[in-house]
């Protein structure tokens, strides 16, 4: 089970791909009061934590919690060490940070080996690449502050990842783009720049399909398995699929139960097998919860003819796909 802990919508960055950051969204609230509202809703965060907690336990399922944002790191470390307290009081779960690594300090990286937090930096590849749409606030590139980072958390042996973002700029680079992630001996995944009205970079299903087929070939040669990183947005699909002698087979109902805490909000939400629901409540959110998951279920069956590599594409696709709408559907 995923939990998502939305701990702002506000960011330092004004990248631009990013809906969040269009005229509608920007507000750039202070620090200040970004954690004064994290602080004060600790409590509602710590009675969420329990309530997936709890539910993974019941259906005999592991639990792991992503901060979010925004930015999360905008969260004073003090604010995030009581998190990480909150969390470890319920078990072990994993816990992990998506950001864009250009406020994380000695301090934080401290943090985040005490308590076995792993990190997930915005890095879309070569500086070229990455500084044509990863802007801060300023309007210039990011890319030096982000590898900064990443030398800094692995000088504190904090475990360290990559998310891509595909554009139209990127997209026909799959090469460029592995190349770069094997030298700096890095795992990644990637996800597609959705077009939007208004954002720059955003590319069709079809173009990043393409993307996709060559980032595969490179990532697993017909002569071999092995590449020295990991790419776990395609691990984690060739994880899901399940080849029936005539056909790769996919069952929605083994795809990980995903809820969200909204701390801006103040709201929790559900996004599992085709649902989205938000709830104003946590006890509307543990009613609902408690009846929709069913691991019992087997659900209906999907079926992908052809290659293990064109299932992989179109399975990882929908998955992305399913993932945007829910974040609009959601608030996130």
């Amino acid at each position: 089970m995923i939990g998502v802990i939305i701990s702002t919508f506000e960011c330092n960055l004004s990248c631009r791909y990013c809906y969040e950051h269009s005229d509608t969204y920007r507000t750039r609230t202070s620090k200040i009061v970004v954690n004064n509202a994290f602080a004060e809703n600790l409590d509602a965060c710590e009675e969420y934590i329990s309530c997936l907690s709890e539910l993974a336990r019941r259906n005999r399922r592991s639990v792991q919690f992503i901060l979010h944002g925004g930015e999360p790191l905008l969260i004073a470390p003090d604010n995030l060490e009581k998190l990480f307290e909150l969390i470890r009081k319920n078990g072990n779960p994993a816990i992990q940070i998506q950001t864009n690594g250009t406020l994380i300090t000695q301090r934080t990286a401290e943090l985040f080996h005490q308590y076995d937090v792993g990190i997930v930096v915005s890095l879309d590849g070569p500086k070229s690449l990455h500084d044509e749409y990863r802007k801060n606030a300023g309007g210039f590139g990011t890319y030096s502050m982000v590898m900064r980072a990443i030398d800094l958390l692995r000088n504190n042996r904090v475990d360290v990842s990559a998310l891509a973002t595909v554009t139209e700029l990127s997209s026909s680079r799959a090469k460029d783009i592995f190349t770069f992630f094997s030298c700096l001996g890095m795992d990644f995944s990637v996800n597609r720049c959705f077009p939007v009205l208004g954002m720059q970079g955003g590319i069709s299903e079809q173009t990043y399909q393409t993307f996709l087929s060559m980032l595969f070939d490179l990532y697993r040669p017909t002569d071999s398995e092995h590449c020295g990183i990991k790419i776990p947005c395609f691990d984690r699909c060739i994880h899901d699929l399940k080849w029936d002698g005539s056909s790769y087979c996919y069952n929605p109902h083994v795809s990980p139960y995903v809820s969200v805490f909204c701390i801006p909000g103040k709201t929790f939400g559900f996004a599992a097998h085709g649902k989205n629901k938000r709830f104003d409540s946590l006890l509307e959110f543990r009613r609902f919860s408690e009846t929709a998951v069913d691991y019992s279920s087997t659900g209906t069956v999907i079926r992908m003819k052809g290659s293990l590599k064109d299932a992989v594409i179109r399975h990882l696709c929908q998955q992305q796909a399913n993932d945007y709408l829910s974040a609009l559907t959601l608030g996130v």
